[in-house]
């Protein structure tokens, strides 16, 4: 018998309250003739009150794991909606055509939060850490500041040849510089990882970092790939730099993030993306 219907517990509970009506009745009946309708009324409320009482409570069992359910759904629903509002926000007006938005791109939402920081800065230099529709943002941002200059790190030469020409589709050629950096092994902060190989002219010499992105290297390039953002970059960054560090609901990025707390002098926000993100700043003093 499906869920829906009554159980064997059920059906004898129904049959034992019928059967019980029926021999209050006809014993009523012989015994005070004068009184068989009113206590057989009160025998059937009785009974029908147990019955209903055992209704009540498998119809609050059915009901009651769905709406489980939905309950812990409902923080994936709110974080779908809020990208899906970012990724539009986005969107249009900005770029003419519809831009290339990978499953490993900056999530809508985390790139909001990016380009309101860069907005705070007068003319920033800002250092994206893995090129794609960040890099292309970033460049249209900077665009419309009047200054500043975006320096995207790309692994791939392929990927990296894309992306310079959607910059030039999009007229942000001039905005943005991309540069092609290996990643090879290397130990930072005492552990062994992976990071970019940037040549020596990568960031202008004397030029102070205000903003840096970290959406690259791939997880897949080695255990903590993202690690040396900060480290390679602490002594480039101004007093007023903010590092923002994607997928900090992956484990080797919350090594990262305890890491960077525990050596630099920073303060670390979280940001409600999709797959996760903080906000690095200096401390002040």
């Amino acid at each position: 018998m499906s869920e829906s219907g009554l159980n064997k517990t059920e059906v004898r509970l129904g049959l034992a309250a019928f059967g019980a009506i029926a021999v209050v009745g006809f014993a009523t009946q012989l015994l005070l003739p004068a009184l068989p309708v009113p206590i057989t009324v009160g025998a059937a409320t009785g009974s029908l009150l147990i019955v209903f009482r055992r209704w009540k409570n498998t119809l609050f069992r059915d009901l009651h794991a769905p709406v489980v359910g939905l309950r812990a759904e409902l923080p994936g629903i709110r974080g779908e909606v809020e990208e899906t509002r970012a990724l539009v926000a986005l969107q249009e007006p900005r770029f003419g055509i519809p831009l290339p938005w990978s499953n490993w791109a900056l999530p809508p939402r985390g790139l909001l939060e990016v380009l309101k920081t860069v907005q705070e800065l007068e003319s920033p230099t800002i250092v994206d850490c893995g090129s794609g529709v960040s890099t292309l943002h970033l460049a249209r941002a900077v665009r419309e500041l009047g200054k500043g200059r975006v320096i995207a790190l790309e692994q791939d030469a392929d990927w990296a040849d894309y992306i310079r020409r959607m910059l030039e589709r999009h007229d942000l050629a001039s905005w943005a510089t991309l540069v092609v950096a290996p990643v090879e092994p290397c130990t930072i902060c005492d552990r062994q990882t992976a990071w970019y190989t940037l040549p020596a002219d990568a960031i202008p010499a004397g030029q102070r970092v205000d903003l840096v992105v970290v959406d690259g290297p791939r997880g897949r390039d080695g255990e903590l790939s993202r690690l040396g953002a900060l480290p390679k970059l602490w002594d480039r960054l101004s007093d007023r730099a903010v590092v923002f560090l994607d997928d900090t609901s992956r484990p080797d990025e919350q090594d990262i993030c305890r890491i960077w707390r525990e050596r630099y002098a920073v303060t670390e926000t979280g940001i409600a993306t999709e797959h996760g993100m903080s906000k690095f700043s200096r401390r002040a003093g």
